[in-house]
């Protein structure tokens, strides 16, 4: 017998009941990476246009040219971008952290969650009752 059969399958040295062996594997994610394209190219695009941004705005209400102190936003685009990806990585922390409690508390209590049932497509479809209006 392997040491990864069900039977002595651990996580986090919790045996893996076979009644949750279900969850387990429905939370596996295989090491893929689940952040959606608007984490990956719009929160980086905004936090670079951010400081740009507020300083031509900050210069239109102080009616000063429109480029003034724009060199100093431009330079700061890399610690707003660095900024951006610090804050990805502790949201990609703080979800990793409740997937676990989340697999935690699904193998202390096995007994919370019984393996649904898998229904035929015909007992899904409800039958037809026309109304008609006469």
């Amino acid at each position: 017998m392997s040491e990864f059969d069900a039977e002595q399958k651990t996580i986090g040295g919790i045996p893996v009941d076979p009644r949750v062996q279900w969850a387990i594997d429905i939370m596996d994610t295989q090491d893929y990476d689940y952040q959606p394209w608007y984490e990956k190219i719009i929160m980086p695009g905004i936090f670079v246009s951010l400081v740009p941004l507020t300083v031509t705005i900050s210069n239109f209400v102080r009616k000063v040219p429109t480029r003034t102190n724009m060199p100093l936003a431009l330079a700061s685009t890399p610690l707003s971008l660095g900024l951006c990806y610090k804050l990805q990585a502790f949201k990609n922390n703080i979800d990793a952290e409740n997937r676990a409690h989340a697999k935690h508390y699904i193998l202390t209590h096995p007994e919370r969650f019984p393996e649904p049932k898998n229904p035929f497509f015909k007992d899904m479809i409800l039958p037809y009752f026309p109304r008609r209006i006469q």
